[in-house]
């Protein structure tokens, strides 16, 4: 009985394995290789926001696969338009749960044709959630973990959204 069984749960295990969505993408498969990462400007009131921004874009970048440098005709460049953090619920006049939300645009320019990608996705509203109680400095080192995390997640969305749709061959 063991030996009729064994077939049928290869089949189910090579199709579940070929059809979860997930592929690998080589390098030579990437729209281009080399970019450089322009100007950020934050036009919030949370300080910083535009060096963590491209901290997260630079690393992101190079996990996909890119090579990374101020000279490449293709350059990313945005702004961060809105941050705000909001309160989502509270005990004993507490806060205890947090909304991040953050709006920015980026664009992708091929210095070398003039061509323009507009990154539209990331306009809208990009959500995380953190939660903290305790003291102020607990509070605000969690609040900072949360901001890093967000730009993380921001910054890959990015460079997805570029290997999708962002061809300027």
């Amino acid at each position: 009985m063991n030996r009729k069984i064994l077939p049928f749960f290869f089949i189910i295990l090579l199709s579940i394995l070929t059809s979860c969505g997930y592929s690998i993408h080589k390098k030579e498969h990437l729209p281009f290789t080399k970019i450089s990462i322009g100007k950020i400007e934050n036009k919030t009131f949370e300080p910083g926001l535009q060096d963590k921004l491209y901290r997260s874009l630079t690393d992101a970048f190079i996990q996909y696969g890119f090579e990374i440098n101020s000279t490449f005709n293709h350059r990313i460049e945005g702004e961060i338009t809105k941050f705000e953090i909001k309160t989502l619920s509270e005990k004993g006049l507490l806060t205890t749960e947090y909304q991040i939300i953050i709006f920015c645009s980026f664009r992708l320019l091929d210095t070398d044709t003039g061509k323009i990608f507009t990154i539209d996705n990331i306009s809208e509203p990009f959500m995380n959630y953190f939660v903290s109680t305790g003291r102020l400095e607990y509070v605000l080192g969690i609040k900072e973990l949360a901001i890093e995390e967000s730009l993380k997640e921001l910054s890959r969305e990015i460079v997805r959204l570029i290997l999708i749709q962002g061809n300027l061959k």
